[in-house]
């Protein structure tokens, strides 16, 4: 898989675990647009992604995904509140990374 794809995969589960509490805030917001800015992305592409189904890409862990899963709890946490069905999408997501349940409890 290449890096633009990798990049846009994790926007597309950055943006999953955002609405699993059925609302993007403004602060989860602008987590993700910094980040979409960091790995150059522009606005258009994101606004896609927006609309789009999650895209969840099964792939063996790596240390990129170590930090992935890192702004994935960051982004769980921005808003200052934890939902129960954030929780149980960043489990499902960590598994699907290949990390150890224990890992992702």
């Amino acid at each position: 898989m290449n890096k633009e794809t990798e990049g846009l995969a994790g926007l597309s589960e950055m943006i999953e675990m955002a609405r699993a509490d059925n609302v993007i805030k403004k602060s989860e917001y602008q987590f993700i647009l910094n980040h979409a800015h960091a790995l150059g992305v522009d606005k258009g592409i994101l606004k896609d992604l927006l609309s789009q189904k999650p895209n969840r890409v099964k792939r063996l862990p790596v240390s990129g995904d170590v930090d992935h899963f890192h702004k994935l709890i960051q982004l769980m946490k921005i808003d200052g509140e934890i939902h129960s069905m954030e929780q149980g999408l960043l489990q499902i997501l960590g598994l699907g990374m290949g990390f150890r349940p224990s890992m992702v409890k």
